[in-house]
């Protein structure tokens, strides 16, 4: 979850902030015109990007063209037969730095640290020539191992740990012991017991934004965060209270909520979820009932094959306003317009639509005072995900909003950008 930089996912909702904050003052409320929510988030996104390579570059996470250049005239330094090696390492699937570290395990220079093109210099060259055309098989199969490790890690917090318990290091020369450890290495194993209705609505919630996503487990629950391709809204999945077997159930995994989805629908009452190798659900039903015990099996997604979720967000909202059916307030104003006006002012919430059909206004009772609008498309899905809940909103002027429910240990959050006026 933590990190140095932010992540780009992180910053589009700043990024909407500070664009609606410059637009502001310029917004003709007679005549507010409405931008198309995509095509917005797009010109944000590309400026993020732009941003974040500059901010890399500078702190040196990243690679500009400077440090490219610089890197290419380092590396154009090198002897003929360095360049040769060099190359072929890569195509191993080593980085330079990698293979300098497994020269150092064996007590050879590293190809960096090599100057000049004298005597000494050229022994020191044949030695490192002759070192990795005799181990070039093992360098093949340990940058193979590296990658596996890398996944493990990705899939499994508590990797390290059971590396550190065992004594196992990541070296080349112990790379028989690692080989092993990783053969013989099994990830916990979660079992969760709830309702298949419940975890019905959880795929739904979930589904409404994004087709495949990351789920953490802990020792006190799951949770889930993800957000939409177009960067314009996430959602957050939090599951606390439910037993689990495995102690501690420290884990990471790739599902599709999609095909979840449509598994859940072949159950009812209880369903035991088991993730292993694969993610099983499994009746709990009382076979005496002559229906048997139903199991459904779903492959698992590789972790580092799916975008990695953002960083959990702060927000500072300065209104808010409760809802009891949501999902039917969207739908009458999604017969007026493409986008919404939510603002709170006096002690009362307006929720507002209109277009070339006509206007549309409901009233709530809210508390303190912002105001911004929201794409109804997008509105419909938060809405859809959060069916059954009473839905909190809390929102700023132009600022992203917060559309939440909570019941029993579940919490489902999503955060949505505004839509920009001119």
């Amino acid at each position: 979850m933590g990190g140095a930089q932010p992540s780009v996912e992180g910053e589009i909702i700043k990024k909407a902030v500070e664009m609606a904050e410059r637009d502001a003052e310029n917004v003709d409320e007679e005549g507010v015109e409405v931008e198309e929510t995509n095509e917005k988030s797009q010109v944000e996104v590309e400026e993020i990007n732009e941003e974040t390579q500059a901010r890399q570059s500078q702190t040196g996470t990243g690679t500009g063209e400077a440090e490219k250049a610089e890197v290419e005239e380092e590396e154009e330094e090198l002897p003929v037969t360095l360049r040769r090696i060099r190359n072929e390492v890569r195509w191993l699937g080593l980085s330079v730095s990698q293979f300098n570290q497994i020269l150092r395990e064996a007590g050879l220079c590293g190809m960096d640290e090599i100057r000049g093109d004298d005597e000494e210099a050229a022994e020191v060259i044949k030695e490192i020539r002759n070192f990795f055309y005799s181990n070039r098989k093992r360098l093949e199969e340990y940058a193979k191992l590296l990658k596996t490790v890398e996944a493990m890690r990705e899939q499994d917090p508590g990797f390290d740990e059971a590396m550190e318990r065992e004594g196992v290091e990541v070296s080349f020369r112990n790379m028989k012991a690692l080989k092993e450890f990783i053969s013989s290495y099994r990830q916990p194993v979660v079992e969760i017991k709830m309702g298949a209705d419940v975890l019905r609505m959880l795929a739904r919630a979930v589904v409404q934004l994004v087709d495949e996503s990351r789920i953490h487990f802990d020792e006190n629950g799951f949770w889930i965060r993800a957000v939409d391709p177009a960067n314009v809204a996430m959602v957050e999945v939090e599951v606390e209270g439910w037993s689990i077997d495995y102690e501690p159930a420290r884990r990471v995994a790739g599902v599709s909520w999609a095909s979840l989805l449509e598994a859940c629908k072949l159950f009812r009452g209880d369903v035991r979820v088991v993730v292993d190798r694969e993610l099983r659900l499994v009746a709990e039903d009382d076979e005496d009932e002559g229906e048997g015990n139903r199991t459904v099996s779903l492959p698992l997604i590789n972790p580092s094959e799916i975008r990695k979720e953002p960083k959990e967000c702060s927000l500072t909202t300065t209104a808010s306003v409760t809802v009891s059916r949501f999902k039917d307030l969207v739908e009458a104003h999604s017969r007026f317009g493409e986008a919404m006006l939510i603002e709170v002012s006096d002690g009362v919430a307006r929720f507002v639509t209109e277009g070339d059909d006509g206007r549309i206004e409901d009233t709530f009772s809210g508390e303190g005072k912002g105001k911004a609008m929201y794409s109804l498309e997008y509105l419909r899905a938060i809405a859809k995900g959060l069916n059954g809940f009473e839905v909190r909103i809390e929102l700023a002027d132009d600022h992203p909003a917060i559309f939440q429910g909570e019941n029993e240990g579940i919490r489902i959050k999503y955060v949505l950008a505004p839509v920009l006026v001119k």
